[in-house]
């Protein structure tokens, strides 16, 4: 499990607004921070939906193995336990976990 990675991941249960289902999610924490089992994703919606600020497209491609263009959702950032994440779907390219990293530090007033 490292950052980049594209993963299943179980967010049952929800509460409120909250993500749920067992959905696609990029783990986007430091590999080299943590001695906890938990993970730092952001999940993967239907880009269907009008797109809003906190949203990065991504469309399908050989590495991410997304089957439909879809959405990091980074208003919906979660730490999540390890034992969560299902199966690994594939890996985000570099620009567009650049894109995500961007976004998340928009949406945490970072920049």
């Amino acid at each position: 499990m490292r950052s980049g990675e594209i993963w299943l991941v179980n967010f049952w249960p929800s509460v409120g607004d909250e993500i749920a289902k067992t959905r696609p999610a990029v783990i986007v924490d430091n590999d080299e921070m943590g001695s906890l089992g938990l993970r730092i994703v952001v999940p993967f919606t239907d880009a269907k939906q009008h797109a809003k600020e906190w949203h990065v497209k991504v469309k399908p491609s050989v590495s991410n193995k997304l089957r439909k263009e879809n959405v990091a959702d980074c208003l919906q950032i979660k730490s999540v336990s390890s034992d969560r994440l299902v199966k690994k779907v594939g890996v985000l390219s570099a620009n567009d976990i650049d894109e995500v990293r961007i976004c998340l530090a928009k949406v945490l007033d970072l920049i």
